[in-house]
């Protein structure tokens, strides 16, 4: 297993126990053993099924006995967990729907697989998925209470206290990409206005760089001119590349998303309290360019005793992160 910046993760030999574990997501289902020292192996990947709930079912059912068969069946592993988007609680009920997966709603995610396997199955957000697996193997190592904050097409919060991962009464704990900032401020996927996820996400940063367009002409931002271009799909890489450059509407969207984060990590701070706050996401490949300048803010937004108690770092593994996560939450929850 390797670290987000292409490092070899130090793990320890362990006693090869094994676990099946699972991360879910609205295009690829992934599935692999996971021994207890954080190796994946066995993994497999396959398209998440668009036709509903049992179909999705069916698959996870398929992948998890076929990766069981390679540790000698299900019998063999000491685990199973899964990784799921939604508002999922410490039972493994999703509550409301998976948007980004069709049917997959309001239903009891461990009770249904365990239904299909014969054994017992931990269900948990794929961000606190996440965050178990930076907590035992990534950036929060050696700590007990740490916060993942992912930054993608929305933003994803995952929570562990005391080493467990931190659902809530009806899995909304850690939902703070739709609490609101900016009231009356930009309009959000869900419907509210001056979202965090209306301002950091991927999606927000696009239709901010859109929406801040015209006031740059050509001349002074390239990403002004590559806004105004219809065939042109801004990406976050793009917006900074440009910032790299020079470029003043890229600096300004950077601030912006630098707000809204610091944002995040405050309410993170205040009321979780997690010794780390660890940033993840295809835009921390700009870290360098965003974390002091989230530090910063987040400075400006609690007291003194709260920013000397909280660090805010990158995190250290790669995208198999919900899957050792998954697996050391089964193992700890089950």
């Amino acid at each position: 297993m390797t670290s987000s910046n292409g490092g070899q993760v130090d793990i320890n030999s362990g006693t090869r126990r094994q676990a099946v574990a699972v991360d879910l997501g609205g295009t690829w289902l992934k599935c692999a053993l996971v021994y207890d020292d954080g190796t994946v192996r066995s993994s497999r990947r396959i398209a998440t099924p668009t036709d509903g709930r049992e179909s999705v079912l069916s698959a996870l059912r398929s992948a998890i006995s076929e990766v069981a068969e390679a540790a000698g069946g299900l019998p063999a592993v000491d685990a199973v967990g899964i990784g799921s988007p939604g508002m999922i609680d410490g039972d493994g009920y999703l509550h409301g729907a998976a948007v980004n997966i069709p049917g997959w709603a309001d239903f009891s995610i461990a009770g249904e697989l365990e239904r299909r396997l014969g054994r017992s199955v931990v269900a948990l957000n794929d961000a606190n998925a996440a965050a178990m697996g930076e907590l035992r193997f990534g950036a929060g190592r050696g700590m007990h209470d740490i916060a993942l904050v992912t930054v993608g097409t929305g933003i994803g919060v995952g929570i562990v206290i005391e080493g467990r991962p931190h659902a809530g009464k009806g899995g909304v704990a850690g939902e703070l990409g739709h609490l609101v900032i900016h009231p009356e401020g930009r309009l959000c996927s869900c419907g509210n206005r001056g979202c965090i996820e209306a301002y950091a996400s991927a999606s927000g940063m696009r239709s901010l760089v859109r929406e801040l367009a015209d006031g740059f002409d050509d001349a002074a931002s390239e990403l002004a001119h590559a806004a105004r271009s219809v065939s042109n799909d801004l990406t976050a890489e793009h917006i900074y590349r440009e910032l790299r450059n020079g470029d003043p509407l890229a600096a300004a969207v950077n601030e912006t998303v630098c707000d809204a984060l610091a944002h995040a990590a405050a309410a993170l701070a205040v009321t979780v309290a997690p010794e780390r706050i660890v940033f993840a996401g295809g835009i921390m490949g700009s870290a360098d360019l965003i974390l002091p300048r989230v530090r910063e803010r987040f400075e400006r937004l609690v007291l003194p005793h709260v920013a000397g108690s909280v660090e805010l770092a990158l995190a250290g593994l790669s995208s198999d992160a919900g899957l050792v996560g998954a697996a050391a939450a089964a193992r700890t929850v089950q």
